[in-house]
């Protein structure tokens, strides 16, 4: 791959002398470039491999000779999984060993390959986080790793490639030419046994494939009309046109299967004046901070002579022309960042379609060539529709609030229990957002302040209290303690707020983070100061245990219950209420799409059988109209659980049969309630047992339905992901 790029970079320098690449469309020259390629390169490579491990084993004696296993690793063992010859890899997880570990010793060097492919199947998969490939380099202590590689959640056969270029040194490395040991981890991620099979590993050429942009060519959409790994810049929607006219913004920002370049969809947008979501912008991408790229990308237009731009982390913009007619255009420059992302921006009225983006190092584009990555098993999409979400009602509250954490842990506003439904606004939203906010059902939105004057937050808050919701106020890291001081003494009396939200997922408590703390506390003692982080297993700073937790697509709406398991028992030893911040978010950076509804549906019921009573979704409003949905249903269902999940009445002995389902059990005004979600993405079948409730019949909230009750036992059906609410009585 090092010796193929070399000749395309010459072959670049003998085009660019006779054509100004950068001022022309690549149209114009392609012809060119590929006569040049061929008489310049005598062949491209085929697509080569080597194994790394066909796992043909055939004795238990034989494997662990070779794979070592410790930590949570027991002995690995050769086998044939649905005709799959493989190795299991066994883990048992306790609560002091989280991490399971195999070596092979090697003698390899892995310079002139390119990507890494490992067939992988998990038979629990809710028991673990992610899976994990290292390569230790040279005699010392260095490793190549991706420590959230492979994480994915599904039962069934599937291939993960891993590019070598996203791979990452963890400390000093000779190079990939002294390759001595490789590593499988498996992470826990619920404390349960478990196993991996892995079948061939091996590592690979690329073929000539020099597209690194996943989902090039927008054929993957798993959800709705959003093509994968592609979105508008940042997290959800957030302007003020589209917040308020989503479904016209879906209607212009879509993938289109009738005027397509090749494949079968391109993207198309539709612009009408300047609203900031008219852009396509791919998530990151690994790069080389000074090396030369290319982005190229197919376009036309309804119209002669439409102005588009072209950009990528660190390259001028290029505005180019756009014509009727299916036309290669492209940019170059030097990337500024490991990182890096590629925009196609419509600069006036009217539709463009894009299509086959490519982005490859050099300064000229080759072929055009769908990227390596998009050979990976994309997971196991739940798609379960909100036709018409229950809404709940706003109403207004009085002027005086009192916000209390009692002894039981339980967060009181005015003497009655609250859990923050919350919406996550990373700046601070215009009234028309709010109304949408509160219309979906939300009864929090926490909203992050910059600079703006208290004057100005305090009449968004009394906006915030007419529509019927509490705000959280997130303070930015830039914001100084005088600007927060201000804030404090201005809003502190203003009925609408229900906490400070002092400090994001800090690494560690610096002095100026115990500062911001305490002045807080000194000045407002009425309201609860928080801090939310990404790891919580100790007694952490702040008066509410939060942190969060974003798995979707690499991991499962599993992930949850275990950070929520650990979060909730750190929150019990030191008295705190528990909150979470759950993804609503997608299309941008490094996640490739949003949750489903199915997912969000799962994870919310996962983070309260589990202790939440704080929930929060980050960030802005979703692409989706599947989630948002889904979002205004759960938010009309916590209203609606609120007194059951902070009721203190005891009630023992009810269980389910399947671990698949997760159960919160809970007593209130007399009857019993059973809190139930399968946590995996296959639909399953499962019992109930619940003392006392013979002769009886369950009803299922918000289903309108109810089921028969024999013996104590009832049994029900859960598609993927999907919850279950019970209310009956018991004698």
């Amino acid at each position: 791959m090092v010796k193929q790029h070399v000749l395309c970079e010459d072959v670049v320098m003998i085009g660019c002398a006779v054509l100004n690449m950068r001022k022309m469309s690549c149209g114009h020259f392609r012809a060119l470039a590929i006569v040049l390629l061929v008489l310049l390169i005598p062949s491209i490579c085929a697509c080569e491999q080597l194994s790394i491990d066909g796992f043909q084993y055939t004795t238990t004696d034989a494997a662990f000779a070779v794979w070592k296993p410790d930590g949570a690793a027991l002995s690995p063992e050769p086998a044939v999984v649905e005709g799959v010859k493989c190795l299991r890899l066994p883990c048992r997880f306790r609560k002091d060993t989280t991490r399971a570990i195999w070596d092979k010793q090697v003698d390899l060097n892995l310079s002139d390959y390119d990507y890494f492919s490992i067939k992988i199947k998990f038979d629990n998969p809710s028991a673990i986080r992610m899976v994990s490939v290292y390569f230790k380099s040279g005699a010392g202590n260095g490793w190549y790793g991706r420590t959230e590689a492979i994480r994915n959640v599904t039962e069934k056969w599937h291939t993960i490639i891993i590019p070598k270029s996203t791979l990452y040194a963890e400390s000093p490395c000779p190079g990939w030419n002294d390759i001595r040991t490789v590593r499988i981890s498996v992470w826990q991620s619920y404390m349960e046994d478990a196993a991996v099979s892995i079948a061939d590993f091996s590592a690979q050429k690329s073929d000539g494939i020099r597209n690194i942009l996943p989902n090039s060519g927008f054929e993957l959409c798993n959800t709705e009309s959003i093509p994968d790994y592609w979105g508008t810049g940042h997290w959800g929607i957030g302007s003020v046109e589209t917040v308020t006219n989503t479904g016209d913004w879906r209607r212009r920002w879509t993938v289109d299967n009738k005027v397509i370049h090749s494949g079968k969809r391109s993207l198309r947008i539709e612009r009408e004046g300047a609203v900031p979501e008219m852009q396509a912008c791919s998530n990151w991408v690994h790069a080389n901070p000074g090396d030369s790229y290319v982005f190229s990308a197919w376009i036309k237009s309804d119209n002669p002579d439409m102005p588009v731009a072209l950009a990528f982390s660190g390259s001028k913009t290029e505005k180019i022309s756009v014509g009727k007619e299916w036309q290669r255009f492209c940019v170059t420059g030097k990337v500024d960042s490991a990182l890096a992302t590629c925009r196609i921006m419509p600069l006036d009225a009217g539709t463009v379609w894009i299509d086959d983006t490519q982005f490859e190092a050099g300064i000229m584009p080759s072929e055009y060539r769908s990227a390596i990555t998009d050979k990976s098993f994309a997971g196991e999409i739940v798609h379960r529709k909100v036709k018409n979400p229950q809404s709940a009602k706003i109403e207004p509250y009085p002027d005086k609030v009192q916000v209390k954490i009692d002894e039981n842990r339980r967060f009181l506003v005015n003497g009655k229990p609250f859990i923050p439904f919350a919406m996550g606004w990373e700046s601070v939203p215009q009234p028309e957002i709010i109304h949408e906010i509160a219309h979906a059902g939300f009864n929090t939105v926490c909203i992050m302040a910059g600079s703006q004057p208290v004057e100005d937050i305090r009449k968004l808050f009394d906006v915030i209290r007419d529509d019927g919701m509490r705000v959280i106020l997130w303070v930015g890291s830039a914001t100084d303690n005088d600007m927060l001081q201000q804030w404090i003494n201005g809003l502190k009396d203003h009925p609408a707020l229900l906490a400070w939200y002092i400090c994001d997922e800090p690494e560690k408590i610096t002095p100026q983070i115990q500062d911001r703390y305490d002045l807080v506390k000194k000045l407002d003692p009425t309201r609860p100061v928080y801090i939310n982080y990404t790891i919580y297993n100790l007694n952490k700073l702040g008066d509410i245990a939060s942190l969060d937790d974003y798995p979707i697509p690499e991991s499962s709406p599993a992930a949850i219950a275990g950070d929520a398991d650990m979060l909730e028992r750190c929150a019990i030893e030191s008295g705190k209420p528990t909150w979470i911040w759950l993804q609503a978010h997608g299309y941008a950076y490094c996640y490739s799409r949003e949750p489903t509804g199915p997912e969000e549906e799962c994870m919310t019921y996962l983070a309260l059988i589990h202790g939440a009573r704080g929930i929060s979704y980050f960030a802005q409003k979703p692409h989706s109209n599947e989630l948002w949905n889904e979002m205004k249903q759960l938010a009309f269902e916590v209203r609606t659980l609120t007194p059951v999940l902070y009721s203190l009445e005891k009630v023992s002995g009810a269980c389910v049969d399947k671990k698949a389902v997760h159960l919160a059990v809970k007593r209130y005004k007399g009857e019993v309630y059973l809190i139930a979600v399968n946590e995996r993405p296959n639909p399953i079948t499962v019992s109930f047992t619940v003392p006392g409730a013979d002769r009886f019949k369950t009803e299922v909230l918000f289903e309108n339905r109810k089921l028969g009750v024999k013996h104590g036992r009832f049994t029900d059906h859960f598609e993927g992901y999907q919850r279950h609410v019970y209310k009956l009585r018991c004698l």
